[in-house]
């Protein structure tokens, strides 16, 4: 996943110089980077805060308080981070993983299960968090529940909004309800099945799985994105239009891609105008969507936003230039 660029009620980005710049709601101080953050690596947001970690593995938190730093995060190497609504969780070099939040909102889920290092990789959602451990398990965890299982073959873990999806090295590994190389697992309040991880589409080889509001959005293997779920407000139009992708980012009713000839096209939802993506805009390395919001970055790290929520503060700094060596398309 690029870590480059975060969006919430905040959007972060890093700059070509290893900084971070910020721009949205800064009710908390979300936009205010320290002035002693640099040689940053990766960057996540939440709706009252923002994180980064930097090359040396040091963690640098920023808004509302109750996110500082942890002592024994600030005491150790960390290699890994991200983010959900109200929490953070890290990864650290000898393979432990440390979460933190608001407590005062009861947030269990930052409570980490027992037994589960060392850990290897791991994932956010909004309320939720997985993790895979050395031994090939999955665990995956909310405010009320805990699901752990041992899988064989197992390529990466993508998470978002309430959902974790397992992307398996090839077709009809663990995947239960078909032959493709993807399962599923709905994280809201009763962790099991739901209409999308059930109908995950068969015989496909899956390298990335994005998940909107009630649908999920897949890229296969040979560059083809197929959406299955619920069809509001157009959101599968997806799966019939866009061919030869190169990366994608759903979010709510829409998903966005970078194809081929690095260009974008956004299919859903058009009441805010994410659809209406600029037609000079080329040579694109990564997009990410919020509801009413998109944000692009090309080649020679110009950063083009468009959409209908674009107030005053939500608009880009003047001369912002991204960083664009960290990003990795499939």
């Amino acid at each position: 996943m690029n870590k480059s660029l975060s969006i919430t009620s905040v959007a972060a980005i890093i700059t070509a110089e290893r900084r971070v710049v910020c721009w949205g709601n800064n009710m908390h101080g979300q936009c205010d980077v320290p002035a002693d953050l640099e040689n940053v690596v990766a960057v996540c947001t939440g709706y009252e805060f923002a994180a980064a970690l930097t090359a040396e593995g040091r963690v640098v938190t920023w808004g509302n308080a109750e996110f500082s730093v942890p002592a024994d995060v600030s005491s150790t190497t960390v290699t890994d981070i991200c983010s959900g609504t109200e929490h953070i969780l890290v990864l650290t070099a000898d393979g432990r993983v440390i979460c933190w939040g608001i407590k005062s909102r009861g947030l269990k889920l930052c409570d980490i299960p027992d037994g589960i290092e060392p850990v290897i990789m791991i994932t956010c959602g909004y309320y939720h968090n997985a993790i895979l451990t050395a031994a090939g398990e999955i665990v995956c965890w909310n405010r009320e529940k805990c699901v752990r299982r041992i899988y064989q073959n197992i390529l990466t873990i993508c998470s978002s909004n309430f959902y974790t999806a397992i992307l398996f090295k090839n077709t009809g590994t663990d995947s239960y309800d078909n032959s493709s190389n993807c399962f599923i697992y709905w994280c809201g309040s009763s962790m099991s099945k739901n209409h999308v991880s059930k109908n995950v589409p068969a015989n496909e080889i899956f390298t990335d799985v994005n998940f909107g509001q009630g649908y999920a959005a897949g890229l296969t293997m040979d560059g083809r994105v197929l959406c299955w779920g619920e069809n509001d407000h157009g959101c599968l139009n997806a799966s019939v239009d866009l061919r030869n992708v190169l990366f994608m980012h759903t979010c709510y009713w829409n998903t966005a891609v970078i194809t081929a000839e690095r260009r974008v096209v956004c299919c859903g939802d058009n009441c805010c105008g994410l659809c209406d993506v600029p037609a000079d805009l080329e040579n694109v390395v990564h997009v990410q969507l919020k509801p009413g919001y998109a944000v692009a970055i090309t080649a020679d790290g110009r950063v083009v936003t468009w959409g209908t929520t674009i107030a005053k503060d939500r608009k880009i700094p003047a001369d912002l230039v991204a960083q664009t060596g960290m990003v990795v398309l499939m």
